[in-house]
Formats: C-alpha cells, sequence, structure tokens
C-alpha cells in the first residue's frame, strides 16, 4: 500500500560517467642555495645611531635576538659578552663605526 503512494518501483536514471583526467604529478622546487655573505655586508647602513638595514625588532643583526645589539645604543647582556660569535660581530661593527667616523672627519677638512 505505501509503495504505491513513495513510488519506490521507480528507478532514477544514472547520469553518464564523466571521463577523469589522470593527475599531473608536480616535480618539487628546488631550493634555491643560501648566498654566502659577506660579513661586512651584514652591517650595509649601520651608522652611530642607526642600526643596519637588515635589524628588525624580533632579531638583532649582532645578536640574533630580539635586544639590540648595536655598540653605540645600548650594552650586550653578560650571557651576550661570553658569546665569541656575538663579540665577533660587535666588534666587526664597532670597527665599521669607527671607520666611518674617521673617514667623516677627515671629509670634513676637504
Amino acid at each position: 500500500m505505501n509503495d504505491d503512494i513513495w513510488g519506490d518501483d521507480i528507478e532514477a536514471p544514472v547520469p553518464a560517467s564523466i571521463p577523469h583526467k589522470k593527475p599531473v604529478k608536480r616535480k618539487k622546487q628546488k631550493r634555491a642555495a643560501p648566498v654566502p655573505r659577506d660579513e661586512a655586508m651584514v652591517f650595509v647602513g649601520i651608522t652611530a645611531r642607526d642600526c643596519p638595514f637588515d635589524c628588525k625588532p624580533k632579531r638583532c643583526v649582532i645578536t640574533h635576538t630580539g635586544h639590540c645589539g648595536h655598540p653605540n645604543k645600548g650594552a650586550l647582556f653578560s650571557d651576550e659578552q661570553m658569546n665569541p660569535d656575538i663579540m665577533k660581530r660587535w666588534n666587526a661593527a664597532r670597527k665599521i663605526l669607527a671607520m666611518s667616523a674617521t673617514a667623516n672627519r677627515f671629509k670634513d677638512d676637504e
């Protein structure tokens, strides 16, 4: 009795199958090899008042932390002073600042 009302004896039309394309396998792109940077190139843009161009608020070029290690702006923490890599970068920045100060002193005499 209920079969006549609901129409269970009627079959739904089956849609024609759509041919699918095989997925294209893409090759993984290789990352470019990091360019070795000269130690002096890290400090490009450093002045007596400004940090280098590569310094960001969360990462200093000298300390590699969020703490500024600019020789004229602040001081290094004691654990940073014990790290030879940080001290090497700090001394390099200090020498660059000294050379630029010397160059500017002689520039004014001309």
